[in-house]
């Protein structure tokens, strides 16, 4: 279930740091409310020959990418689709 208030006032929050603090905000936000972040380190799987996927579950928005950087933008942009929507509806 999407925690929309939570969302929108973390979101807000967001967009005044740098990409470094955001990324920063979502790990805490992740070990303050049982969200998770999930990545493969680099190095882990030395004779792996495809991408890295980082996913990030937090107040019941999910998103991937490739790399944290890639990861956290998504699911900053994946938030803002929601909240958008529901201001719509």
């Amino acid at each position: 279930m999407i925690e929309t208030n939570r969302l929108s006032v973390f979101t807000t929050q967001l967009r005044y740091k740098s990409a470094t603090e955001r990324a920063d905000a979502i790990a805490g936000a992740i070990m303050e409310s049982g969200g998770t972040f999930d990545h493969r380190l680099e190095g882990e799987f030395p004779d792996a020959t495809h991408n890295t996927l980082v996913e990030i579950s937090l107040y019941g928005v999910s998103a991937w990418g490739f790399d944290t950087g890639s990861a956290v933008a998504s699911w900053i942009d994946t938030a803002k689709r929601h909240l958008e929507g529901n201001a719509a509806a």
